[in-house]
């Protein structure tokens, strides 16, 4: 388990802290982290989880080699009606194709 005991930090990182956890108990952490959080207190926070922290979140900040290439806030990402992972993808560039064209350049099929 994971001890929540932050002593006043102004800035708590946590570097993928649900990995291995089930879905009941991130959410039940979601909550908890929330609920003592102080109004000063900043967690920055690295995930894959996206669809799970979307509404736990005030602002997504996306890194490639240590660079920051998209910064959103929630209140932005509410207004224009997109998804969190619609946003990390237009960010990075996702190409809904890269797994077909793989396989296709691995076989010779089209």
């Amino acid at each position: 388990g994971m001890v929540l005991n932050f002593q006043g930090a102004d800035y708590i990182l946590m570097d993928e802290p649900f990995a291995g956890n089930d879905v009941f108990n991130r959410e039940d952490f979601y909550k908890v982290l929330i609920g003592i959080l102080e109004p000063e207190e900043t967690v920055l926070l690295s995930t894959h989880l996206l669809e799970e922290v979307e509404n736990f979140i005030s602002r997504a900040v996306l890194l490639r080699q240590g660079k920051i290439v998209g910064d959103v806030s929630a209140l932005a990402l509410q207004e224009s009606g997109e998804s969190l992972l619609a946003f990390v993808k237009k960010t990075y560039h996702y190409r809904a194709d890269r797994v077909s064209r793989a396989l296709s350049d691995l076989t010779g099929e089209e």
